[in-house]
């Protein structure tokens, strides 16, 4: 993965996840708990030499975080997390895709992998921005 890039990704997790913890509720900061914990892992797991093959370690990483995600969406009900376990379906779906078919791109397949990493983000920053709102609400 170039650098930039990284580093955006980078910076975007620990910046949501890191609000999620500090202002969300119980299930927002747990998903931004994993968020940043499957950031990590795939960081140190992700085979940064070959880019043409799958990434069965990322996939398994993101595959686990997925199921995560769902748990939490039926336990908690939030329309949020509803949202992210779409956009993780898709980032697992994209992982799935590639390993069925090398003839597509990496560079497509990481592309499509990261908006969907990102939207997944957005659910979990509009997650935490409606707990921050009950949160100030209440205490009004």
């Amino acid at each position: 993965m170039h650098l930039p890039l990284m580093l955006f990704g980078m910076l975007l997790t620990f910046g949501v996840g890191g609000a999620a913890l500090w202002l969300g509720d119980r299930p927002a900061r747990l998903m931004g708990g994993a968020c940043i914990a499957a950031f990590l892992a795939t960081l140190f797991l992700q085979d940064h030499r070959d880019h043409y093959y799958p990434q069965y370690a990322v996939a398994a990483v993101d595959t686990v975080l997925l199921v995560f995600v769902i748990y939490l969406a039926v336990v908690y009900r939030r329309d949020w997390l509803t949202a992210a376990g779409g956009f993780m379906m898709l980032v697992v779906t994209t992982h799935v895709a590639y390993m069925i078919d090398l003839r597509i791109a990496a560079n497509i397949r990481a592309t499509a992998a990261n908006v969907w990493a990102y939207l997944t983000l957005l659910s979990l920053a509009w997650g935490t921005w409606k707990a921050w709102q009950r949160k100030t609400r209440a205490l009004n």
